[in-house]
């Protein structure tokens, strides 16, 4: 995770995508989870058909794709298409909307591990989907009226 942070705050978005591009297309499976910080940096560039693609391509039903979709739909398509898509997200994992939305602070440090559905997982999501979402004004403004 460290690594991602150097990449994204130093090299910016463009190099930090091209950086995990070529790490998924050397690793197809990514057992490293590299796509997780390749699709928030899809999305911080704006880049949402991409980010929808690396989603749509793979069978992982996880509260990271959930939330990513909350976003992307507010994005490219509004309110209703988001809502549509945080009531997924919050029945999959709840605990991601009060860090997501601010409401409740993150701590210092990401947990090492995490159960599906759980308050670590919802850490984790957050603090990988942070800029994401800071970027993303508007959207991070209707997701706090939603708490």
């Amino acid at each position: 995770m460290l690594r991602d942070i150097w990449l994204r705050v130093k090299k910016g978005y463009a190099n930090a995508t091209a950086v995990y591009e070529e790490m998924m297309e050397l690793n197809k499976n990514d057992n490293q989870g590299v796509r997780y910080a390749l699709i928030d940096c899809y999305i911080c560039e704006k880049s949402y058909d991409k980010a929808w693609q690396l989603i749509e391509g793979s069978d992982e039903n996880s509260s990271f794709f959930n939330w990513v979709k909350v976003l992307i739909s507010y994005a490219t398509k509004g309110e209703v298409a988001a809502q549509k898509a945080l009531k997924a997200a919050v029945k999959q994992n709840p605990y991601v909307l009060p860090f997501l939305s601010g409401k409740k602070r993150l701590p210092r440090y990401a947990p090492v591990s995490y159960t599906p559905g759980d308050k670590d997982e919802a850490i984790i999501c957050v603090k990988i989907l942070k800029d994401a979402w800071k970027i993303h004004k508007e959207a991070k403004n209707w997701l706090k009226s939603k708490v």
